[in-house]
């Protein structure tokens, strides 16, 4: 882990729930849901801001900043253009993630767009999560 990291999630008390092999298994099978893997929110360790929804390259996610996502929020509709003169529509991939969650085996609670991976939780008060 980067020193910079470890220092963090001393500092802030984090309980890691994640490790490379588990972003692994996620982030290959995510890859194969809808058109492009579905649009995601990443909460980094060392930042206040979330970044996304958008849709990310995996492998560089793994490359660069697995061991800094504090969380993942995996939104689970994904917009369809349906031309110019139509509003978007929308595509859900609920249940399909679900399944990829489960049977990955990650941390990870309902959130209203969709689903949370936790990589870190507070020590303290840890979120409920699916089992």
């Amino acid at each position: 882990m980067h020193p910079k990291a470890l220092a963090l999630v001393r500092q802030r008390a984090l309980a890691p729930l994640m490790n490379q092999t588990k972003w692994t298994e996620l982030t290959q099978a995510l890859d194969q849901v809808g058109d492009n893997g579905p649009r995601v929110s990443i909460k980094y360790i060392d930042r206040e801001t979330v970044d996304g929804p958008s849709h990310i390259h995996w492998q560089e996610f793994l490359l660069q900043g697995s061991e800094w996502c504090e969380w993942m929020d995996i939104h689970s509709c994904e917009p369809v253009h349906r031309g110019q003169l139509l509003p978007p529509g929308e595509r859900d991939h609920c249940q399909e993630i679900l399944q990829t969650l489960k049977q990955v085996g990650v941390p990870f609670s309902l959130q209203a767009k969709g689903f949370r991976v936790w990589a870190y939780v507070d020590g303290g008060q840890p979120p409920e999560l699916v089992r």
